[in-house]
């Protein structure tokens, strides 16, 4: 393969997230690439935990839908069936959707040399490893991203705070590995989500008529916002208020009668003593002519509650508090 544009290096937590890019986004990202000329470097670590959680969120919905029609059967009354995946055929669908990708995969086999680099920088407690938090994993992912440098520049897709400066996601590259691109003289930038990479690249947006869309959206998310505001494992409870914010960016993918959007909304939370607010993104594939949405799927949820003293909002709550909000669990709706 001649050497590519850019490489686009995706964190398990993408992959997974973004169902192996069979989501909206994915499809945009895929449709972006290949205008691009760039390719997927794929760290074979990569791939293996991609499979092996793909398969095991595969086999826990298998077994929900199951249970699910057993109860549907039972309160209606009525003969219903669906018919699942085995498993097998999961690990066959899984399978296909690398060969199906592997005309834009750059795949880079693990090695030895790999190896002895992650272990070294977990002995030495250097990013992105720290104290009492090993991650072989993304230490290796990084010297692939490091590896890559050498023929193009890379662009790292992670949502794992270990890349990031004082880790912050979405601010740049911790600075002792930035200490080891100036060396080097290689390039890597950073972005936490597809939708960020996207939203920089000149052609991959695309215009689209916000007014009704805002509302499909809105009406879309509201019953789980709902529920996430009134969840009842948390100390504290809200009603769910009206939407003060949201944002919306639309992508082109390879169907024309179809556009890719990301979006995010922001909902006032009412307490009896408190200020707060939900903030949810996620996903969508949106269909013009019948002004219609598909395959919505919220990514992250957060709640930010009100400083009684600066009239800020701020997200640093207790995470015992609220351990369901935590950033990166992933809902369909």
């Amino acid at each position: 393969m001649a050497a590519p544009t850019y490489f686009l290096l995706l964190d398990s937590n993408i992959w997974i997230g973004e169902r192996m890019l069979y989501s909206a986004l994915g499809q945009a990202l895929i449709h972006s690439l290949t205008r691009s000329g760039a390719v997927l470097a794929v760290p074979e670590v990569v791939k293996l935990e991609v499979c092996k959680v793909i398969h095991e969120l595969a086999d826990d919905a298998v077994i929900d839908t199951k249970k699910n029609i057993q109860f549907l059967k039972q309160i209606s009354q009525q003969q219903l069936s669906l018919l699942v995946p085995t498993d097998e055929k999961i690990r066959e669908a899984i399978d296909e959707r690398w060969r199906d990708l592997r005309g834009l995969i750059w795949p880079m086999p693990f090695t030895l040399d790999q190896s002895r680099a992650a272990l070294s920088r977990i002995i030495d407690k250097t990013p992105p490893c720290g104290n009492n938090n090993e991650q072989f994993r993304d230490c290796c992912i990084w010297q692939c991203a490091l590896d890559l440098t050498a023929v193009a520049p890379v662009y790292l897709i992670s949502n794992d705070y270990a890349f990031y400066d004082s880790g912050k996601r979405g601010t740049t590259i911790h600075p002792a590995l930035r200490g080891e691109l100036a060396v080097l003289k290689g390039e890597v930038t950073i972005y936490p989500s597809l939708d960020d990479f996207l939203n920089r690249q000149t052609d991959a947006t695309t215009k689209i008529d916000e007014g009704p869309l805002k509302d499909l959206i809105i009406a879309a998310v509201t019953p789980n916002a709902q529920q996430l505001a009134s969840g009842k494992s948390r100390r504290k409870s809200f009603i769910l208020g009206p939407v003060k914010a949201c944002r919306i960016t639309g992508y082109s993918t390879p169907k024309a009668s179809e556009i890719a959007v990301a979006f995010s909304a922001r909902f006032e939370l009412i307490g009896n003593d408190t200020e707060a607010e939900l903030s949810v993104s996620g996903s969508a594939a949106y269909h013009p002519a019948s002004n219609t949405i598909s395959d919505i799927e919220v990514s992250e949820w957060s709640q930010h509650l009100k400083d009684l003293n600066s009239g800020v909002f701020s997200s640093s709550f207790s995470p015992t508090q609220f351990r369901d909000f935590t950033d990166g669990k992933f809902r369909v709706l």
